[in-house]
Parts: structure tokens; C-alpha cells; sequence
């Protein structure tokens, strides 16, 4: 929405161009002025259903509940067909799930284990990957016993 409080300077010449690249680099969004809210309406229902995936993850209702979220947010046809297209894409990808399954939808607890095993490989450096491929599964796993470790070598 920014953009649009540009355009609205612009127009009202508001702002004054110092220079001439400056002037050339805000004129060319009087063209878009007519797009740029339904864009920001996309960002917003991205913005929401990513949020959504990623704080809570997706399960086999995940699809009915960001439905009944984005109702409000539909003030266009495009708008509509576009939260259409991602209730679809999410009923699609987790019919299958049954109903205690819940999936993480973030990176970040892959990456957050990759950092582990980063700090603990620069500790010993000439073991490699695979010496430390099980400590990734003790640093977020419960504890594990020797009986545990052994059948897992």
C-alpha cells in the first residue's frame, strides 16, 4: 500500500523530484496505479495462508478452517478465484492425512538441526557428516538409551 501513497503524492505533486532519475523512477507506477491494490490483496491472503501453515501446520480440516478465514478477504472475483485455487491445493495435499496427523510446514526446525550439526562438526572437523548423522536425532529427540543407539548403527 505504500506504492499507493506515492502514486497519490505524485499525482497531487506532493513530492517534488529533485532529480530526474528519481522522477523516472516513480512516474512508471502511474501505469500499475489501477493493479496495485488487487496485488496487495494477493500478498494479503499469501501473507495469511502462509502464517497459518507455518504456525500451525497443515492437518485434514486445515482446508475448512483457512476457508472460513478467508471469506472476508474476498472482495473480487480474482480474489476469489485465487483463495479458491489455494483451499483446493490445501484440501488436495492433506486428504489423505488422517485426523491426529498434524504436518510441519516449516524449515525451520530442518535447518535449525543442520546449524546443530554444523557446531558439532566444527568441534571435530576430520569426522565428517556421518559420525554425527544420529546427534541430530538427540538433539531434538527424547533421550536415547544405548539399546537405541546400537540398533540404529
Amino acid at each position: 500500500m505504500y506504492t499507493l501513497l506515492i502514486l497519490d503524492r505524485v499525482d497531487e505533486d506532493k513530492i517534488t523530484f529533485k532529480d530526474e532519475e528519481i522522477e523516472k523512477r516513480y512516474r512508471w507506477l502511474k501505469e500499475f496505479s489501477s493493479k496495485i491494490p488487487i496485488y496487495c490483496e494477493y500478498g494479503a491472503v499469501s501473507k495469511h495462508v502462509r502464517h497459518k501453515i507455518r504456525t500451525e501446520g497443515l492437518h485434514l480440516n486445515s482446508h475448512k478452517q483457512l476457508s472460513d478465514e478467508l471469506e472476508f478477504l474476498s472482495s473480487s472475483d480474482k480474489i476469489d478465484e485465487y483463495v479458491g485455487a489455494l483451499i483446493d491445493f490445501m484440501e488436495f495435499q492433506t486428504h489423505k492425512l488422517s485426523p491426529e496427523n498434524i504436518l510441519c510446514a516449516s524449515s525451520e526446525i530442518v535447518e535449525s538441526g543442520f546449524g546443530k550439526l554444523k557446531t558439532l562438526i566444527g568441534e571435530d572437523k576430520k569426522l565428517g557428516y556421518t559420525t554425527f548423522a544420529l546427534s541430530i536425532a538427540a538433539c531434538f529427540g527424547p533421550e536415547l538409551d544405548k539399546g537405541f543407539m546400537k540398533h540404529a548403527l
